[in-house]
């Protein structure tokens, strides 16, 4: 044998030696599950703390971070519908009254952008009342509904309504 391929020899068995073999567990994935969060629109609420009379006035407190330009409207009418009256304001520290609710919302896309997720959280003073979230299917066509029709039955749940 001669040196170079005793060295290339010796080379590929050290290389074979330092390659290492990886195993990564993954969780387990129901795929009928998997495949029904695909397929449909999902709007869920827990409330933390018991809501005892709905609030008179919410303050809103503006997420900068959501570029979706039917947040706010849609927010303020889905309270104003409940009859509560919706004031919007820049930090929470500016709320007149004791109740807020703090907002997050992204875009999807697919052909066109709609809302993909939405979750909004309910304070009194500081403590947390409820919460509640949206999240479009993947594979349904309503994905592309109206907005603030979303956001209106985020706003339900966020309140307790069934």
């Amino acid at each position: 044998m001669s040196r170079g391929s005793a060295l290339f020899l010796c080379i590929t068995i050290a290389c074979g030696l330092l390659a290492g073999c990886s195993s990564v567990k993954t969780p387990d994935i129901d795929p009928v599950e998997m495949a029904r969060d695909s397929v449909q629109n999902a709007v869920s609420g827990r409330m933390h703390r018991p809501l005892a009379q709905k609030p008179g006035t919410v303050c809103i407190v503006r997420n900068p971070r959501v570029k979706i330009g039917a947040a706010i409207p849609g927010l303020r009418d889905a309270f104003e519908k409940r009859g509560i009256h919706a004031v919007v304001v820049e930090r929470a520290s500016a709320c007149p009254g004791p109740w807020r609710v703090h907002y997050v919302m992204r875009r999807s896309w697919d052909f066109t952008t709609y809302l993909g997720t939405a979750e909004l959280s309910l304070y009194k003073n500081q403590t947390l009342v409820s919460t509640a979230s949206y999240k479009s299917g993947k594979l349904t066509l309503t994905k592309w509904g109206r907005t603030r029709e979303r956001i209106d039955s985020v706003v339900g749940k966020l309140l307790g309504e069934k």
